[in-house]
């Protein structure tokens, strides 16, 4: 299959951005009214920097068999959402029992070479593309989502969005193991049942969140989640006018919701719950940076470079003193006040930023230095999905690759 030439291809790939540039390019520098152009895609250069170099047995993750047994999730409804438990599928575990094998498979297959893993996740897409698994998991109704500084506020649209979590996983296992499955006799069925799933679930998600006016008081891991997973799905069908459609979609959100501060609209400003969603926003934002960069662009070229960056010191300095960050007061209806509701700890769900930033984290002088860094060596959680595409889940897992060579 050829695996063993990856590492050699990326090393190219990257040489040949610097050098004259993988993708065509046309920057602009204003975000409203215009279009941006990438006249080609790069989809064979790795999702993440895992250092392949190293010999397998210095990488935690091949050093254990899968644990997961795919016999209980290869039967899959249509409709998920009407047998979810709570206000969302992870309350009921069904976010996490689907998305998260294919995130540890995935990663098994690319960083591993492991064909046996490959393998189990083309038994569970053949099932799931038979019974048309997940494609009408789409929950119209609005609810009140914490409306008032209720925590037991319906919100079913977290149902949807989860979901389209578990399509952002196939879509990236598609693509960091591309060879091996457009190997497979039915890698067009098989493909293009993801591809559905996208349009009808991520980029249902994607569209609901772009309307600033019908949503003013949203905040940007909602809004930027799904357009980094149309990204995915534009890279997925080889589409740059796709690709194009959702960066300047993904521009308009981080330039509208990301204050020159860094501090994030409505995210920043959730009462007990300001530094989890803080956190969660700049997941989404790291992510989007990331994937525009892997078609040779920049934030730099729109001017949103600097914001970017305030944006991750304000994760620093919010997870470093928590209560000093909530006492900004709040903006939005759906701020919390009470206790039981704070979530103050790096999670699954806020914790991508410092996976994706490390380097930039480690060196910094600010904030508790010892506490992120042990979170990296540590590597907890390291198959939760939490609020991320399973894209970022392996940048996650090449961080902890990176920092520990033993199973936490």
């Amino acid at each position: 299959m050829g695996y063993l030439r990856k590492t050699t291809i990326f090393s190219a790939l990257l040489l040949s951005f610097s050098v004259s540039g993988c993708n065509t390019v046309r920057p602009i520098m204003q975000i409203e009214g215009t279009s941006t152009e990438t006249l080609s895609l790069n989809r064979d250069a790795s999702f993440f920097d895992h250092r392949k170099s190293r010999t397998q047995d210095k990488i935690f993750l091949c050093s254990y068999k899968f644990q997961g047994e795919i016999k209980k999730i290869l039967r899959a409804d249509r409709d998920i959402t009407k047998t979810a438990g709570g206000n969302s599928l992870s309350w009921g575990t069904q976010h996490i029992l689907y998305q998260k094998p294919l995130i540890e498979l995935s990663a098994r297959g690319y960083l591993c070479d492991d064909n046996e893993s490959l393998d189990n996740l083309v038994t569970l897409l053949r099932s799931w593309k038979k019974q048309g698994s997940f494609l009408n998991s789409i929950v119209i109704k609005d609810g009140s989502c914490w409306k008032g500084s209720n925590p037991n506020a319906d919100c079913p649209a977290h149902k949807t969005e989860e979901v389209a979590l578990i399509f952002n996983a196939m879509t990236h296992a598609w693509l960091l193991n591309r060879q091996y499955f457009e190997s497979l006799y039915d890698h067009k069925e098989l493909r293009n049942y993801i591809a559905l799933g996208n349009r009808q679930i991520v980029e249902h998600i994607a569209t609901r969140t772009s309307n600033f006016q019908a949503r003013p008081s949203g905040g940007i891991y909602a809004q930027m989640l799904q357009s980094n997973g149309m990204l995915l799905h534009a890279l997925l069908i080889d589409d740059p006018k796709v690709f194009n459609k959702w960066k300047r979609d993904g521009l308009r959100k981080f330039n509208r919701y990301v204050e020159p501060n860094g501090l994030i609209f409505n995210n920043s400003y959730r009462g007990t719950r300001s530094v989890h969603y803080h956190g969660i926003g700049v997941d989404s934002l790291a992510q989007f940076k990331r994937l525009i960069e892997y078609q040779g662009d920049s934030l730099k070229n729109y001017g949103l470079e600097d914001r970017y960056w305030k944006s991750i010191d304000q994760a620093i300095l919010a997870f470093s003193e928590p209560k000093k960050f909530e006492s900004k007061g709040f903006k939005g209806k759906n701020h919390l006040k009470d206790e039981f509701s704070a979530i103050r700890d790096l999670k699954a769900d806020n914790r991508g930023w410092l996976f994706l930033e490390s380097d930039y984290i480690i060196n910094s002088n600010t904030g508790n230095r010892e506490l992120f860094a042990s979170v990296i060596t540590i590597g907890e959680e390291m198959f939760g999905p939490g609020q991320m595409t399973g894209w970022a889940h392996n940048n996650i897992l090449s961080a902890i690759s990176d920092y520990s060579s033993t199973i936490r």
